[in-house]
């Protein structure tokens, strides 16, 4: 997903609000929007709403990420435009067989939400008088080495979100 929107012509306080409405019990304040510079994942320590987001994008090098898809670590992908996307039916793989449950939710995670992912989601940058986005992964600090963002440009990836990320920052263009 590529698009570009004109600043003016994007509602960014009403999709900030939207996707943290829809995202509030998976996603901490300081994490809605993470701040990308020159490559280094930088959080807001006071949350998102004390700053001025588009002031920060028009600093060099910055880039912004806010969740679109996110593991609620049971057997759903909860969507930022308030869906709910299973990993795998219950009417085809009963919870009660514990086992054949958990090993199919796994497998089906894998696919879903890449395995070093946090979520998928926007990653916004200022390009002149226009915002560009992107479809982008958010991956926390781990074992395996700090926290990052990386652009998704994987057709297959994007399969999953693509249509429904695009329809989710369409409503957000003023018209």
């Amino acid at each position: 997903m590529n698009k570009t929107v004109a600043i003016t012509s994007f509602d960014w306080d009403g999709f900030l609000e939207e996707t943290a409405k829809n995202l509030e019990n998976l996603i901490d304040d300081e994490r809605l929007v993470i701040k990308l510079v020159d490559g280094q994942v930088i959080f807001f320590e006071d949350g998102w709403k004390s700053s001025d987001l588009l002031e920060e994008l028009a600093a060099a090098e910055t880039r912004l990420f806010v969740p679109f898809a996110v593991d609620n670590l049971d057997n759903a992908v909860i969507l930022a435009d308030g869906t709910t996307q299973l990993y795998i039916d219950p009417t085809l793989v009963s919870p009660e067989d514990e086992d054949e449950y958990e090993n199919a939710i796994e497998q089906a995670r894998e696919f879903f939400v890449d395995d070093k992912s946090e979520s998928v989601g926007f990653l916004f940058s200022l390009d002149g008088e226009d915002l560009a986005i992107t479809a982008a992964w958010f991956r926390d600090a781990s074992d395996d080495g700090p926290a990052s963002i990386d652009l998704l440009n994987n057709n297959e990836e994007l399969d999953l979100y693509g249509f429904a990320m695009e329809r989710y920052i369409d409503q957000f263009e003023l018209a």
